[in-house]
């Protein structure tokens, strides 16, 4: 939401899913604590509050592909670290790959690559 953008994307479930990692696990997937503030610049978070409500967002195409990647990704619960593992694999909803979105790259660029994100599942 702080994003500024109209709709849910990929770059948003990686930062709730980041947020929602155990130090330990953040730790281990990321290359230093200063990470998560990094990926936020990265994908051009302004500081300030949030210019819109819940009610006013939708899921970006590209948020759905994300999540059917981590649906793909998962064997029977999808988890914080499946959600990460979809933003890099992203599917359609027949299941095919799909390139991924920029929050792909930003997320390796800070070390959450899928080889580790695939370590700690």
């Amino acid at each position: 939401i702080r994003l500024g953008a109209p709709a849910i994307g990929p770059e948003h479930l990686a930062l709730a899913m980041l947020k929602a990692l155990s130090d330990a696990e953040r730790t281990s997937l990321l290359i230093s604590s200063d990470s998560l503030g990094a990926f936020c610049a990265s994908m051009g978070a302004p500081i300030g509050p949030a210019p819109l409500t819940l009610d006013d967002l939708d899921y970006a195409p590209a948020a759905h592909a994300a999540m059917a990647g981590a649906i793909h990704a998962a064997d029977h619960q999808v988890e914080v670290l499946h959600v990460l593992l979809g933003i890099h694999e992203p599917r359609d909803s027949a299941g095919d790959a799909l390139p991924p979105a920029p929050a792909s790259h930003s997320l390796a660029t800070l070390g959450a690559t899928s080889h580790r994100i695939r370590q700690l599942l």
